[in-house]
């Protein structure tokens, strides 16, 4: 008996030892071909408010870190993107803030990842 209540215990500690290295606790992600693990690599080797994680058809995924102001601070990171390649900010619906440049409107999106992280999509013409 007390060697199967030693194999149960070993089985769980590998278990949660393989969910945690692998970073399988974290949500799933809207982004197809990217796993959680890769997307953190990412983001903390680099030193850019904004980390580009992948273009996806006509859109381009962004993940950024909460700060203090939380998701005010991802919008103004998110705005000043923008706004270096002549977008204008116009307003914010939700989880949607609106842009033009020209006569063309831009819609970019955010979302909540986990409590320290949100994904950002953002059309991929924002760049010409």
């Amino acid at each position: 008996m007390k060697k199967i209540v030693l194999g149960f215990v070993a089985c769980i500690v590998v278990a949660t030892l393989y969910i945690f290295l692998n970073k399988l606790h974290y949500p799933a992600l809207p982004i197809n071909d990217v796993t959680a693990k890769e997307v953190l690599q990412k983001i903390d080797a680099s030193n850019e408010e904004m980390v580009q994680l992948a273009t996806e058809g006509d859109s381009i995924w962004y993940i950024t870190k909460l700060d203090d102001n939380g998701m005010l601070g991802v919008n103004e990171n998110i705005q000043q993107m923008l706004r270096l390649n002549g977008w204008e900010f116009k307003q914010q619906e939700g989880s949607g803030l609106f842009f033009e440049k020209d006569d063309e409107r831009l819609i970019v999106t955010t979302e909540m990842w986990t409590g320290r992280y949100a994904l950002v999509k953002v059309p991929a013409h924002y760049r010409e």
